[in-house]
């Protein structure tokens, strides 16, 4: 087996500026390594391995991007901060806001009332269905149907 910085160094591609990370990667971008600890194999952020090769031990703090990449693994774009530290750093650059589901729907409680009464007449119909019908999860659903939101004012 190879060793684990050679197997770590051949998913990057250095450029210039950003080392990208060209293996796989969460969601977000941010790049994710498979390390073996404690004689097991574990996923890894990889800028954080980068980090912790290159640099140092993050002592439990964040590893966070100067360059806003969350595909680059230039231990020169890394810093170590809190999730205030980095919220504050999104927050200054204008990278900060609300990332909204599109199938979340905006509810109201005319809504909400319209979808207990849609229930009352079709007892027998399951979450899921009913969720399809109105294309909202069923956990919001169960949610709305045993009063826990948009609850009617007493």
């Amino acid at each position: 087996m190879k060793n684990e910085h050679i197997r770590f160094l051949e998913k990057v591609n250095k450029t210039t500026t950003c080392w990208q990370w060209i293996g796989s990667k969460y969601r977000g971008g941010y790049g994710h390594f498979r390390r073996f600890l404690d004689g097991k194999w574990k996923m890894y952020k990889a800028h954080r391995y980068a980090y912790e090769y290159f640099i140092g031990p993050t002592n439990g703090l964040l590893v966070c991007h100067y360059c806003d990449n969350p595909s680059c693994v230039n231990p020169e774009h890394l810093w170590l901060g809190t999730h205030k530290q980095n919220t504050k750093d999104m927050e200054n650059k204008g990278r900060w806001k609300m990332i909204r589901n599109p199938k979340h729907k905006l509810l109201n409680l005319g809504i909400a009332r319209n979808i207990r009464e849609y229930k009352n007449q079709n007892p027998n119909m399951t979450l899921k269905e009913f969720a399809l019908e109105w294309d909202i999860s069923p956990q919001q659903i169960s949610r709305i149907l045993r009063n826990e939101i948009w609850q009617e004012e007493l």
